[in-house]
């Protein structure tokens, strides 16, 4: 979890931006939104996050029972995106689709085409299932969710400390950017991406045991002494 509390980012945001007097409204709100676009996006300006950065801390799973002849169940309040949904009761995986595989499949108005859920698909707030499910069935969706806001005091964030200064300083960044300060901006979004960029090499080691990182060097191959 994070060390810097509530309070902290809030004052040190308003030293960063000069000590105004016309921005306490805002504060609360341009930390908030660093905070969760830090979580959820892939792209800040010429940045490209691959697959966003791996906070594991936003991982999370969520069990819902199916309703025999309903043909959805409901997405999580605060998912982001969906990794997998497993039948707990049939041990087994789902197949994801597309909407447009979902809509032309049949049988989701005969009670008589319902059986065990094999596919799915997240729609809206809704994550629709094919067939449609003829009992109940407790689906455990996988998925990347989306942190709550700080709101007390003494609130910290929810990933790791780490990140506190990547926070304040992407608040600090885009309120440059609403109060026309332009040239610190710019200065400020430099040096951001900067040393952002850097940190994408600590979760990409997180990958190291699921790669070949002893292979030959491709420069090499047909090398000989």
């Amino acid at each position: 979890m994070g060390d810097k509390t509530f309070t902290e980012f809030q004052t040190d945001l308003t030293f960063n931006l000069g000590q105004r007097d016309d921005i306490s409204s805002y504060v609360d709100d341009w930390i908030n939104s660093a905070y969760i676009d830090l979580c959820t996006k892939t792209r800040f300006w010429n940045l490209k996050v691959p697959k966003r950065f791996l906070f594991p801390e936003l991982d999370a799973t969520d069990d819902t029972d199916t309703v025999d002849g309903t043909a959805y169940i409901a997405t999580p309040d605060d998912c982001v995106s969906i990794y997998a949904i497993w039948d707990v009761d049939n041990d087994k995986k789902l197949t994801r689709i597309n909407k447009r595989q979902y809509i032309v499949k049949t049988g989701r108005e005969d009670t008589d085409e319902e059986d065990e859920p094999q596919f799915y698909v997240r729609m809206g707030t809704n994550i629709y299932l094919s067939p449609t499910p003829d009992d109940e069935y407790t689906l455990r969706t996988y998925y990347r969710k989306c942190p709550a806001a700080m709101t007390d005091d003494d609130d910290v964030t929810v990933i790791g400390a780490e990140w506190d200064e990547p926070i304040l300083d992407l608040a600090t960044t885009k309120s440059m950017l609403r109060l026309r300060m332009y040239e610190d901006f710019k200065m400020w979004k430099n040096e951001w991406i900067e040393s952002v960029g850097a940190k994408m090499g600590l979760y990409e080691s997180e990958q190291d045991d699921t790669r070949d990182i002893l292979k030959p060097d491709i420069a090499y191959l047909g090398f000989n002494r």
